[in-house]
């Protein structure tokens, strides 16, 4: 039973693994996606998700309903019609307003680490989880092999031990068979060999 268990465990395991791969292909291709095969309102909203409210807590441009943030969608908009990049709009705001402006910081200098660490982090817990799952693989064919060692000592004690009774039987017999004679009396040599 528990080699359909661990067959159905692994299936599920290789299941997810080709799961994540699979996203992870459709986030690239998305992300590949080139700027001029976008509408106006698509560039706009793309743009409106990658810059922060300046006035408001954690919200994007899309999300915030500040004055501010409709103001800079309306700026966003004039730039792209007028045929600006991304990266230019993206930059004429930190100008503006700083880096705390970007959703998510450039991946350069210290801001690197902040692109890392989600992976690093993906990568340790994967092999932690590897690791842990290997141990406990080894610790299995251990207690297999220990429990196969205790059931052949088990047998092996069983079979001596019938060898120790038999011993001790034929011992017993011969030493009531010598006492018998010792003492004289050979009638309690022909019964069961008691004395």
């Amino acid at each position: 039973m528990w080699h359909l268990v661990n067959q159905r465990v692994l299936a599920g395991s290789t299941l997810g693994v080709w799961l994540g791969l699979v996203s992870m292909l459709a986030v690239s291709v998305a992300a590949c996606v080139r700027e001029d095969d976008l509408t106006t309102d698509q560039r706009v909203y793309q743009l409106s998700t990658q810059l922060m409210c300046p006035v408001c807590d954690g919200q994007t441009l899309d999300q915030s309903q500040a004055q501010l943030s409709l103001d800079m969608q309306a700026v966003i908009r004039e730039k792209v019609e007028e045929g600006d990049s991304n990266a230019a709009i993206r930059e004429y705001f930190v100008d503006r307003y700083g880096e705390v402006v970007l959703a998510s910081p450039d991946a350069g200098g210290f801001n690197l680490v902040a692109w890392a660490m989600p992976v690093v982090i993906f990568l340790g817990g994967a092999l932690l989880v590897g690791n842990a799952y290997l141990n406990m693989r080894r610790k299995k064919r251990e207690a297999n092999a220990a429990s196969e060692v205790v059931v052949a000592a088990r047998d092996e004690d069983r079979e001596d031990s019938v060898d120790v009774e038999d011993d001790l039987e034929d011992y017993l017999e011969r030493a009531d068979r010598e006492i018998a004679a010792a003492v004289g009396r050979p009638e309690l040599m022909e019964g069961d060999g008691k004395v």
